[in-house]
């Protein structure tokens, strides 16, 4: 039972000193980035999200470690750490995933900074997806484009001027 207890907490140590670190670099991104053309990328309550989520799951598993620690309670910590995976997921996801509109290409960011140019000639079809925003298909490959994203309008504008077919 008290290798699971070390265990979780040097994987919530972790966790932390990465969520820490990459808020660091997000800092530092927004000041010395300079944005060019028409960026599309998750609001910022995505990242708010993720931060409370972390907060709170961290919070519950100081709590379980402080107060009592047992069987259940460490099944309890584990799911915390679980859930925790996702704030920082959607951390991630806001900090990174951005695509950038150009006049003739547009460059996407995955949530692990891998960046790839595509030229609009290059997209094979669009389809919109039933929860909201659409989907991009280039090749094989596709990039979905949520419904909350800022900017999606005007991208799907200008997919649609190109005559791209609706898969």
């Amino acid at each position: 039972m008290e290798i699971i207890r070390v265990f979780i907490t040097a994987l919530a140590m972790i966790s932390v000193s990465f969520v820490v670190s990459w808020g660091g670099v997000a800092l530092k991104m927004k000041a010395t980035d300079p944005l060019e053309g028409n960026i599309l990328k998750p609001p910022k309550i995505i990242f708010l999200i993720g931060l409370i989520v972390i907060i709170l799951c961290y919070g519950i598993i100081a709590y379980i470690y402080i107060f009592d620690f047992n069987e259940v309670t460490c099944a309890c910590s584990v799911m915390a750490f679980l859930m925790s995976l996702l704030g920082g997921y959607l951390i991630l996801y806001r900090l990174n995933r951005r695509i950038t509109m150009r006049k003739n290409d547009f460059v996407f960011r995955n949530i692990f900074r891998r960046e790839k140019t595509f030229f609009y000639g290059e997209i094979t079809g669009f389809r919109r997806i039933k929860i909201g925003g659409f989907r991009i298909f280039i090749g094989k490959k596709s990039i979905a484009i949520d419904s909350y994203i800022r900017g999606q309008s005007e991208f799907l504008d200008k997919i649609k001027n190109l005559h791209i077919p609706l898969k």
